[in-house]
């Protein structure tokens, strides 16, 4: 199994350190689409798509012209993204963490604002999982460092078990 940027805060209890990246490594239109994904509270879909587009620079580690069309591909949805932490039972955590894991490979960018580095190092220490760190590389590795993530992914696909 290969879990790629997961959002792992709520599963290990680990804050985001998404703001102390920010202010290392990132643009200002980084930091400041960042406070956007903070503050936002968008209630209606044509809130979500104009929050959506003003968050964008904060899932990337750069903004060039491969990032920017990224961001405007595919379709956002506020029903879909509220439904994606809906329901979750309050003791998920706890039946993910006594669960046997298969072999996983969790994947992280160094300057993902939106998960973070150190909440998606824990899941992947607690899940007992490998863990690939892509240097230079946000939220979508296989859009920002697309070389490096296949290599990563293909090397754990094809190690010796």
């Amino acid at each position: 199994m290969a879990l790629i940027t997961p959002p792992a805060s709520w599963l290990t209890d680990m804050p985001s350190d998404a703001e102390s990246i920010a202010e290392k490594y990132c643009a200002l239109e980084a930091r400041e689409a960042l406070a956007f994904v903070l503050t936002d509270e968008p209630s209606t879909e044509l809130e979500f798509h104009e929050a959506f587009q003003r968050q964008a620079p904060a899932s990337y580690a750069h903004w060039t012209a491969v990032e920017q069309s990224h961001a405007k591909s595919g379709a956002v949805s506020l029903v879909a993204a509220a439904a994606w932490f809906a329901g979750i039972p309050p003791d998920a955590g706890d039946r993910i963490r006594a669960t046997p894991q298969p072999p996983t490979l969790v994947v992280a960018g160094d300057r993902d604002l939106l998960t973070g580095v150190k909440p998606v190092a824990g899941y992947a220490s607690l899940l007992g999982a490998d863990y690939a760190l892509i240097e230079e590389c946000g939220h979508y590795p296989w859009v920002e460092q697309p070389q490096a993530f296949r290599g990563r992914l293909d090397a754990w696909l094809n190690r010796d078990v």
